[in-house]
């Protein structure tokens, strides 16, 4: 039985061999250009409001995710439940 990471690579592998590069290519050269990262982040220091990166999730969902975490100490180890 193969472990999980062995079965994702296996599964990218044949993902990117079914890839159509060429169409890759032209849907990138047709693609606008990237809005500048280092440039929003350095908005404040031009007196600008600073802006906001931000994932959410619903609620549920991050409770489940709460609860199904590792419980760390501040070194890493993992602490009883």
């Amino acid at each position: 039985m193969t472990n999980i990471l062995e079965e994702i690579i296996a599964h990218k592998k044949m993902e990117i061999a079914a890839l159509d590069v060429s169409a890759l290519r032209r849907a990138a050269e047709s693609a606008p250009a990237p809005r500048d990262f280092l440039a929003a982040l350095s908005r404040r220091r031009l007196g600008l409001p600073l802006s906001l990166i931000a994932e959410t999730q619903a609620r549920l969902s991050l409770q489940r995710d709460a609860r199904s975490a590792p419980r760390l100490d501040s070194n890493g180890r993992h602490l009883c439940r």
